[in-house]
């Protein structure tokens, strides 16, 4: 009885993490999809996190190979996460955004191969009970197994999703900055640059005028003397 209550805080406090951890995944994909959230900044932060995520993994198994290699590992992995959490930071413009996006941005990425071997493993598991002709828990983790690749395929297209988004809202935030940078022309410089690109539009059609009536003069001038030379030779 006394192990059961020493347990029951622990349980407790495990269940609220992972209630609240949930939360956090849910609001902040929500507000990613409704674009007041840049979950993933690209393709680029997308394979970045991936990468952390690896070598996370790889420093967990290095270091039952020798303390020097797992530290090797892990500072490798806490470049790339500073990196990461940085890109957050830089696309959402606030640090309190990259709160709730940094655990979503993981959690959802952890989701895919987890769900994954696990559903992998109900399908073995269940197309082995159904060669033993044990039917009912066959079929019942064969259905759990597609159920769950299902649900990774619907993973990967809303991490394809936020990603696309992201890239949106990056690009316009890349245009916006590049246009901040340009210097800025007041109304009244711009009319004033309209006023004299319409002056010397006009200078020129006036040009264009005065060089086409002096060919028509000398043209007519031409003509005459051409006549009166005619005229003369005929006389003749």
């Amino acid at each position: 009885m006394s192990e059961q209550l020493t347990a029951n805080p622990q349980e407790l406090s495990v269940a609220l993490s992972v209630f609240l951890l949930a939360s956090v995944v849910v609001l902040g994909t929500g507000l990613g999809l409704q674009r007041k959230l840049v979950i993933y900044a690209g393709t680029r932060d997308t394979l970045g996190t991936c990468l952390v995520l690896v070598v996370a993994l790889l420093t967990a198994i290095a270091f039952h190979f020798g303390p020097l290699l797992g530290w090797g590992f892990a500072a490798v992995g806490v470049i790339l996460a500073v990196w990461s959490i940085g890109i957050s930071c830089w696309a959402n413009n606030s640090i309190l955004k990259s709160i709730l996006v940094v655990p979503t941005k993981i959690v959802l990425l952890i989701l895919v191969p987890v769900i994954g071997l696990f559903s992998i493993g109900a399908l073995i598991d269940g197309i082995q009970k159904l060669r033993k002709r044990q039917y009912l828990d066959g079929a019942i983790n064969v259905a759990g197994g597609v159920v769950g690749l299902l649900l990774v395929g619907r993973y990967l297209q809303l991490i394809d999703k936020l990603t696309q988004l992201g890239e949106e809202a990056t690009r316009r935030g890349r245009q916006k900055a590049t246009q901040e940078k340009l210097p800025q022309v007041s109304p009244s410089a711009q009319y004033e640059s309209r006023e004299r690109n319409a002056a010397k539009a006009n200078e020129l059609a006036a040009a264009a005028a005065r060089e086409w009536e002096h060919e028509m003069l000398v043209n007519e001038e031409m003509a005459k003397r051409r006549a009166e030379s005619e005229v003369t030779g005929f006389s003749e």
